[in-house]
């Protein structure tokens, strides 16, 4: 197996300079199948699929849609708009590929509604892996909880940022910084930056 090496991208933007070199040394490789996992090499792979005749894995670890109408902030109805034009684009290329393996049963349902062969491979933990029964939420574990992923709907954010309102007075102070860009929102309105505050009332 060799392995070709491109520049690690640092942003969204180097990411999408890099697509067309990525399909070009791929085009070069000549080989037997693509295993692709960007949205954005859709267009690349279907044209590759139908030049050659070979097939084409779209490993889809994303419910992209969602994440790119919520990944910048928008008014609602321009967010619909975007959702109905990545959701659209996505059934069009990926639905004349070989096959796709979702990271849940419910996005393996989408491609295999297109007649798309489809496998589910979820990259979360059991609820096994928890430990059971379940630590009491004392104060010292409700101090600090740091999330990781994405903030968008989809991955939690009204959850994650709608939480502290949710508690009686009473509760430890709490802190929120949502990373620069992101699309979460205080509840009720506010800018994307940290905000502080005993959680007495939601305002």
């Amino acid at each position: 197996m060799r392995e070709t090496r491109l520049p690690e991208p640092t942003s969204a933007r180097q990411r999408l300079r890099l697509v067309p070199a990525v399909a070009a040394v791929a085009r070069r490789t000549h080989a037997d199948l693509w295993h692709i996992h960007d949205y954005y090499l859709l267009p690349h792979a279907r044209r590759w699929s139908r030049r050659t005749g070979r097939p084409v894995l779209y490993d889809v670890h994303e419910y992209y849609p969602e994440y790119y109408s919520q990944r910048f902030a928008a008014p609602a109805p321009v967010q619909h708009a975007a959702r109905r034009l990545v959701a659209g684009a996505e059934r069009w290329y990926a639905g004349r590929l070989g096959a796709a393996n979702a990271v849940s049963e419910q996005l393996a349902d989408r491609f295999r509604a297109l007649g798309l062969p489809a496998v589910a491979t979820p990259n979360y933990p059991s609820a096994d892996a928890f430990a059971r029964p379940a630590r009491p939420l004392t104060p010292d574990l409700l101090r600090r909880v740091v999330h990781t992923g994405s903030l968008t709907t989809d991955y939690g954010a009204d959850v994650l940022v709608g939480r502290p309102w949710s508690w009686r007075s009473g509760r430890p102070t709490w802190r929120c910084w949502p990373s620069p860009g992101s699309p979460a929102r205080r509840p009720g309105g506010g800018s994307p930056r940290r905000w502080r505050g005993r959680a007495t009332r939601r305002t």
